[in-house]
């Protein structure tokens, strides 16, 4: 019987992350297929694992005012987990 590398599955992918951006307690993490394709820009997750909130009143950086992308979540004004209560 062949042997199969750790983590591998038939018939799909097992996602792989990459930490973006850190603030505080928080990092901001995407798949790698997304990142790569521009679906999204990811996730914020805090420290004690749960998914953050974010709330985004900042106006865009200059990249984005001309049409480009700077990679950033350059809109993000805070950041909190509705968890255990951090904030960023």
């Amino acid at each position: 019987m062949p042997t199969r590398p750790l983590g591998f599955r038939m018939g799909y992918r097992l996602p792989v992350g990459t930490v973006i951006e850190f603030r505080g307690e928080f990092r901001l993490v995407a798949g790698d297929g997304d990142r790569l394709r521009s679906h999204s820009l990811g996730r914020w997750t805090c420290r004690c694992g749960a998914e953050a909130a974010t709330e985004h009143t900042r106006p865009r950086c200059d990249t984005h005012a001309r049409g480009g992308d700077c990679g950033l979540d350059c809109t993000l004004s805070r950041v909190w987990c509705p968890s255990c209560g951090r904030s960023a």
